[in-house]
């Protein structure tokens, strides 16, 4: 959750070293009096927030819906952790290209968060501290959806019938 200065001779230990300490210091500041989750699971959380939200402003409330989802049981359904299974494309050499209809089924992986509820196994990025804040104090909202357009402006819906409605609208 920072910016790191490595040093030329520095080898794979001190950078380590390094990124772990200045997590631990990140990771400490935050108040973590309400959290609901553990360290690893805050750290996780953290991760597909960092991959799923565009503007700083928006992780508080994604947040606050996959926490949502969490306690009522249902998929997490994050494009993100599909991109992160799928990994490098071998064609173009790209990464975290869009996911397409037929990939919510077939990507199986336990990363794959519309085959298996809950949480992935660990992280898919190395979240920054506002990802970080979010996982740990959530946005209090009653939303369980959202998606960006193709504008990039984030929408959010309380019901299947609204997320629906917007992918409609919105066109995606």
């Amino acid at each position: 959750p920072d910016t790191y200065l490595i040093p030329k001779d520095a080898d794979i230990e001190m950078i380590l070293n390094q990124m772990r300490v200045i997590f631990e210091q990140k990771y400490d500041i935050l108040d973590k009096t309400t959290a609901k989750l553990t360290k690893e699971e805050i750290v996780i959380l953290a991760s597909l927030i960092e991959r799923e939200a565009i503007t700083d402003a928006e992780k508080p409330i994604i947040a606050g819906i996959l926490i949502n989802r969490l306690d009522a049981g249902m998929a997490l359904q994050v494009d993100a952790t599909i991109q992160y299974a799928k990994g490098k494309n071998p064609s173009n050499k790209k990464w975290w290209e869009p996911v397409t209809l037929e990939e919510y089924k077939s990507v199986v992986s336990d990363y794959n968060t519309y085959l298996f509820a809950g949480l992935p196994p660990g992280p898919i990025s190395n979240p920054g501290l506002v990802a970080l804040s979010a996982a740990v104090s959530p946005a209090d909202t009653d939303y369980l959806y959202y998606l960006h357009d193709k504008d990039r402006k984030i929408r959010y819906a309380k019901t299947l019938s609204e997320h629906n409605e917007n992918i409609e609208k919105f066109g995606l």
